[in-house]
C-alpha cells in the first residue's frame, strides 16, 4: 500500500512554512476555522473556514498565515481509481473551493469530529484509506464554489507582484537557460530587488525555486516515461547527464537510476 495519511493540526499562533516544498502523493487541505494563504505555482489565495484545496503530487507550494485548525488527507496516486485521481485533478483546476449542500455538511460533520487525540497516527492503514475515500465521495457529490484567485502572472509594480510573474515563467521555461540577468530584464525590476522580493515571498532564492522545479519535473519523467538519463537532463535544464546525476543525488539522497528502480 502506498501513503496514506490523515493528519489533524491546530495552533493557536501565527505560523508560516519556513520553505516552499512538494510531495509524490495528493494533499487534501482542509481549513475548519482560521484564515491560511496558499502559494503555489503562480498563484496565491486566501482560505477561509470550510474551504478546501487540493495539491496534486509534485506541485510546489506552501502556507503562511495566523491560528487556524484543519484536516490533511495524504494519498499516493496509486491508492486511488480512475474516476477519483480525475475528480481530484479537477478540483486542482478549481484551485481551492467550498464544498456545500448536504454532502458539503456530510464532509465537514467528519472533520469536524477530529482533534488532537484523534487516532490517525495508530489507525491502520486500510481503515484511514476507506476513511479518505468516503470523504472524497461526499465531496464529489457536493456543490464545489471556488474561491476567487489572484494570479499574478504579469508584473504591474516592482517588488512583490513581480515574483508570481517570475515563478509562471519559470514553471514554463525551465527547460531554457535562466538567469538573474534575463528575469530582470524580462519583469523590469533590478536584481536586487528581485532577489529580495523573491527571499521574502516565496522563502527561497530564484536559483533554488528554479532548481526544484526542475526536479520535480526530472522525477516526473523518471516514473511516468522510458526516457533515457540524457534525454531527461535535456528536458529539465541540464547542461549534461552527469550533472543532473549529480545534482539529482545531492538533493534527493539517491542517484535518478536508483529512484526510478523504487519506484
Amino acid at each position: 500500500m502506498g501513503f496514506v495519511e490523515i493528519e489533524y493540526r491546530a495552533l493557536d499562533r501565527e505560523w508560516n512554512m519556513a520553505s516552499l516544498h512538494s510531495h509524490e502523493y495528493y494533499e487534501i487541505y482542509c481549513l475548519l476555522e482560521g484564515e491560511r494563504t496558499l502559494i503555489f505555482e503562480n498563484k496565491k489565495l486566501a482560505l477561509r473556514p470550510r474551504s478546501v484545496a487540493v495539491i496534486p503530487p509534485s506541485c510546489i507550494h506552501r502556507t503562511e498565515g495566523g491560528a487556524y485548525r484543519r484536516v490533511n488527507l495524504y494519498l499516493s496516486p496509486g491508492e486511488l481509481n480512475e474516476a477519483e485521481v480525475s475528480f481530484l485533478d479537477a478540483c486542482f483546476h478549481l484551485v481551492a473551493f467550498e464544498p456545500v449542500g448536504e454532502r458539503g455538511e456530510l464532509f465537514f460533520s467528519l472533520l469536524e469530529s477530529m482533534d488532537e487525540d484523534y487516532p490517525t497516527a495508530s489507525l491502520q492503514k486500510k481503515y484511514a484509506l476507506h476513511l479518505i475515500k468516503s470523504l472524497i465521495c461526499f465531496l464529489r457529490g457536493a456543490e464545489l464554489l471556488p474561491l476567487p484567485t489572484e494570479c499574478l502572472t504579469t508584473s504591474e509594480k516592482r517588488g512583490d507582484e513581480a515574483v508570481l510573474g517570475v515563478v509562471g515563467y519559470i514553471n514554463e521555461h525551465y527547460r531554457e537557460p535562466i538567469t538573474l540577468e534575463r528575469l530582470s530584464e524580462l519583469f523590469f525590476v533590478s536584481k536586487n530587488t528581485l532577489c529580495r522580493s523573491f527571499q521574502r515571498v516565496m522563502k527561497c532564492s530564484v536559483m533554488e525555486y528554479c532548481s526544484l522545479v526542475r526536479l520535480n519535473a526530472a522525477k516526473r519523467f523518471l516514473t511516468e516515461t522510458a526516457k533515457g538519463m540524457s534525454e531527461i537532463a535535456e528536458l529539465c535544464g541540464y547542461s549534461s547527464a552527469n550533472y543532473f546525476s549529480l545534482i539529482f543525488k545531492h538533493n534527493v539522497g539517491i542517484s535518478p537510476r536508483e529512484y526510478r528502480k523504487k519506484r
